[in-house]
């Protein structure tokens, strides 16, 4: 889980670890790209702010494209009418999540990012 406010980070990991998920929050993009750089296999699952200081949430995913093709990505908003719909599509982008985000709704998205190809198929 990445996003700068660390109440977010906090909340949304707090709420994953209610689903039985284990979590490693960062409140720096560069951070949490060495954190996955040193063992990108240890990720089963990457939420990103999608505006973050020094880098954006579409440049993480691409950074994290590189180092473990078919990570599922989600995006996390304040705001999803500012995001490019094009460029989420050619990150392969698998759900979007609106600030404040409903127990019920991450729970749905984070099976469904799990589970699903990137082509939209259920395994």
């Amino acid at each position: 889980m990445i996003d700068n406010e660390a109440a977010v980070t906090e909340t949304i990991s707090h709420m994953l670890d209610q689903l039985g998920y284990h979590t490693v929050t960062c409140n720096s993009s560069i951070h949490a790209l060495s954190l996955f750089s040193e063992n990108p296999s240890g990720f089963e699952l990457v939420i990103t702010s999608i505006f973050m200081p020094e880098m954006s949430g579409l440049e993480i995913a691409e950074k994290i494209r590189m180092a473990q093709p078919g990570v599922p990505i989600v995006i996390i908003t304040g705001n999803d009418k500012e995001i490019d719909r094009k460029q989420m599509e050619l990150s392969e982008i698998r759900a979007v999540l609106v600030k404040p985000v409903a127990f019920s709704e991450l729970a749905a998205v984070i099976r469904k990012a799990l589970y699903q190809n990137p082509s939209g198929k259920t395994s």
